[in-house]
C-alpha cells in the first residue's frame, strides 16, 4: 500500500491532473526545470496548498487528518527557512518536536548528530553560514521523526560533501515504514540516490519510473530543450550538457 497517494490532483496555473504515489521505503525525487511543479506538489502533499483532487495518506483521505496528525506524519523541509528570532541551533531543532507536545533529548541529539550541527547547538542560528543552516532545519524536521520526510532542494547551499552526506542520510532514513519525497536539479545525484523519478513539465507529469526509464536523452531534451550525455552504469551516474 501506497505511504501517500495523489489522484487527478490540480492546482491552478501550476499542477495539471497529477497522479503520483510514494511507496514505504522509498525515495522519489522530483525533477524539471524551475516552475515546473516541484514546490507546489511538495505544498500539496503537506496539506499547505488548496487542491482539486485526492491526496490519501495511509489510505485515507489527507483532509481527514487534524493538524497535528499530520505533522506527527509528514515533515516538509522548505526550499528557504528563516527564524524570525535569534534562536539558538538547539532550540530550532526542539521545534520539531512540537506536534509530539515534548522536547525529547535523545531525539534531537540524535537529529543534531545526523546533520553534523551537534557542535552547534547553544550557538544562535543566523550566526551560522547559509549551508550550515540548512542541516539544522533539515535536522528539525529528522527531531521530528515523520513517517515521510517532504524536502525542498535540501541541497541547495551546501557544498559538495554535505550534498552527499544529506542524501545519503535521506536514503537511509527511507527504510521500512519511512519514505523521502525531494525535489532536486542535479541529475546525476538524482539518479544515483532516488529510486524512482518524476520528471515535472508545466505542471504535468512528463515521465514516471525508475532513473533509466526517465532520464533518458528524448524526455530530457523535450523538457529542457539541451542535448545532455547520459552515463547511468557509471559510478557515480553521469548527465551532463554537451556543448
Amino acid at each position: 500500500m501506497a505511504v501517500i497517494k495523489m489522484t487527478d490532483v490540480s492546482l491552478a496555473h501550476r499542477l495539471a491532473r497529477v497522479n503520483l504515489d510514494l511507496q514505504p521505503g522509498e525515495v522519489l525525487g522530483l525533477i524539471g526545470p524551475n516552475g515546473a511543479g516541484k514546490t507546489s506538489l511538495l505544498h500539496c502533499f503537506a496539506g499547505v496548498e488548496s487542491y482539486t483532487g485526492e491526496i490519501r495518506l495511509l489510505d485515507a483521505a489527507l483532509s481527514d487528518y487534524s493538524g497535528e496528525q499530520r505533522a506527527r506524519l509528514m515533515g516538509l523541509l522548505p526550499q528557504r527557512c528563516q527564524s524570525a528570532w535569534s534562536l539558538s541551533v538547539g532550540d530550532i531543532i526542539r521545534l520539531g518536536r512540537l506536534p509530539w507536545r515534548d522536547d525529547c533529548p535523545e531525539k534531537v541529539s540524535q537529529a543534531a548528530r545526523m546533520t553534523g550541527v551537534n557542535q552547534w547547538l547553544d550557538h544562535p542560528v543566523d550566526q551560522l553560514s547559509g549551508g550550515e543552516q540548512a542541516r539544522v532545519w533539515l535536522a528539525r524536521v529528522l527531531a521530528g521523526e515523520p513517517r515521510v520526510l517532504l524536502a525542498d532542494e535540501p541541497l541547495a547551499s551546501l557544498d559538495l560533501y554535505y550534498q552527499c552526506h544529506i542524501l545519503t542520510l535521506l536514503r537511509d532514513y527511507a527504510q521500512g515504514e519511512r519514505s523521502v519525497m525531494l525535489s532536486m536539479h542535479d541529475l546525476s545525484m538524482a539518479a544515483r540516490y532516488c529510486d524512482r523519478l518524476c520528471l515535472l513539465h508545466q505542471g504535468e507529469v512528463f515521465a514516471l519510473g525508475s532513473p533509466a526509464e526517465v532520464l533518458t536523452r528524448e524526455n530530457l531534451l523535450a523538457v529542457y530543450q539541451v542535448q545532455v550525455q547520459l552515463d547511468l552504469a557509471a559510478t557515480p551516474p553521469v548527465v551532463s550538457v554537451i556543448g
